[in-house]
């Protein structure tokens, strides 16, 4: 067959026409095999994706876990130092209080009931001071067990509060156990030094605090 068509076509023609079969026999292999490297590829790229996607979704969870974990830890951090504040503005606000000389502290353990201000009243001011230190305490021991949470800066605003709260719990505790004196003279030095007592440094570190929290949450801090 092909010497007839090699004395048909003459030796050149019959080159040419078998490069040109050659030719396309080759293409059709070559372009069977680009197909089928290229499903090979989109399924590849759809398993890799597939995989991308379940890691994503993975990390989504686990950040927005710990997202809401840290979220919480600020939250009762912020609840701590509200009440501790609570605290210490009451015994401070106790100083001026024109009653204080009529109150026979040496009762101040007892609740009156006549009383309208209740737990508040200046005769339960002891009960304020240890419920100041509980707080203190309880804060204290909280951010050591969560300290992972905070930023370095926020571990140093917060170090410099606690270090401020611990001075002064353990004064209003000595102040009020003083011995030799009687529970009038140490009632009216724990108002008093409650009263006089610096808390710039507190309530600014307190502030730059919350500031960081805001931060953390996207909260703008100036509304335009």
């Amino acid at each position: 067959m092909i010497n007839l068509l090699s004395s048909f076509l003459g030796g050149g023609a019959m080159y040419l026409a078998i490069s040109y079969i050659f030719r396309k026999w080759i293409n059709h292999l070559f372009d069977r095999d680009i197909e089928k490297y290229k499903k090979e590829l989109e399924t590849q790229h759809k398993r890799i994706q597939l995989g991308i996607d379940a890691k994503l979704e993975k990390l989504k969870v686990e950040y927005s876990n710990i997202y809401t974990e840290r979220l919480e830890v600020f939250k009762t951090i912020i609840k701590y130092l509200s009440d501790i504040k609570k605290c210490i503005n009451i015994l401070s606000s106790y100083h001026m209080y024109e009653c204080k000389p009529n109150i026979d502290f040496d009762e101040a353990s007892d609740i009156d009931e006549n009383c309208s201000c209740d737990d508040y009243c200046i005769k339960n001011y002891w009960k304020i001071v240890t419920d100041f230190r509980q707080l203190w305490r309880e804060m204290h021991l909280y951010y050591e067990t969560h300290e992972m949470f905070f930023s370095l800066q926020q571990c140093l605003n917060f170090r410099k509060i606690d270090v401020q709260l611990a001075i002064l719990s353990q004064d209003a505790i000595l102040y009020g156990t003083r011995p030799g004196f009687d529970r009038k003279v140490r009632a009216y030095a724990i108002f008093e030094m409650f009263h006089t007592y610096d808390l710039s440094a507190i309530e600014d570190n307190r502030e730059q605090l919350i500031e960081s929290f805001r931060s953390f949450l996207g909260v703008p801090t100036i509304e335009h």
